[in-house]
């Protein structure tokens, strides 16, 4: 069976000023995994390891150069799969984990499969997985960012708000004219009767084209 592997850099818009780099650190970690099938190496030994390329440049959102939050936090989230066993591990809204790759692949091994925020975290010193700094994470763009978002926040906050709400006078619920029974069998009416009767509730119902049809269900 032919080897291949396939390294996606993510969703969003990449400006012309950054889009050389973002193709290079995809060719970079395309070729961190290659090397390690290439030498025999697992599937998942690949994928983790091309992964923390990524996470490593600050050209991706992912560890390193990943987006602030709306509050200025860095939350991180990864998830991995072996194919053969269908096990799966993933870890969500983590802090301060460098490589979160890493600690999906020690949840995968675990009788976990997702851990979200202060668990994973604890998670992880429990495997021996170091916490970084914030300033390990946080790079210029991205702090430059969150600063325009907010500050765009701030001003519509200020100016006229972006929703309107208007309050109507309330009416009560319309009252149905003919019982559920009969609405649901007015599907299979045929379509030339008139004046049919609907035996479970007794209301009429005129035909628009007139005349008693032989075929009315009713």
């Amino acid at each position: 069976m032919p080897t291949a592997i396939i390294v996606h850099g993510g969703a969003g818009i990449v400006t012309p000023e950054r889009f050389k780099g973002v193709q290079e650190g995809c060719k970079e970690a395309t070729l961190v995994g290659w090397r390690i099938l290439q030498a025999g190496g697992s599937a998942l030994d690949a994928v983790e390891a091309a992964v923390r390329s990524l996470e490593d440049n600050p050209m991706f959102n992912a560890g390193t150069g990943a987006c602030l939050t709306a509050d200025g936090n860095i939350e991180l989230d990864a998830g991995i799969m072996e194919g053969h066993t269908l096990q799966i591990g993933a870890v969500a809204g983590v802090e301060l984990i460098k490589n979160p790759i890493s600690l999906a692949r020690k949840v995968l091994e675990s009788r976990h499969v997702l851990l979200v925020g202060k668990g994973a975290q604890e998670f992880a010193q429990e495997q021996g997985i170091p916490l970084c700094a914030f300033e390990d994470l946080l790079t210029e763009r991205q702090y430059r960012i969150w600063l325009d978002n907010k500050a765009q926040v701030n001003g519509e906050s200020a100016g006229e708000p972006r929703h309107h709400r208007r309050e109507v006078a309330s009416i009560e619920a319309r009252k149905e004219k003919h019982c559920f029974l009969h609405r649901l069998r007015r599907r299979f009416h045929s379509s030339a009767y008139c004046q049919t009767r609907c035996r479970f509730c007794g209301a009429w119902r005129d035909c628009p084209r007139g005349g008693r049809g032989s075929n009315c269900l009713a």
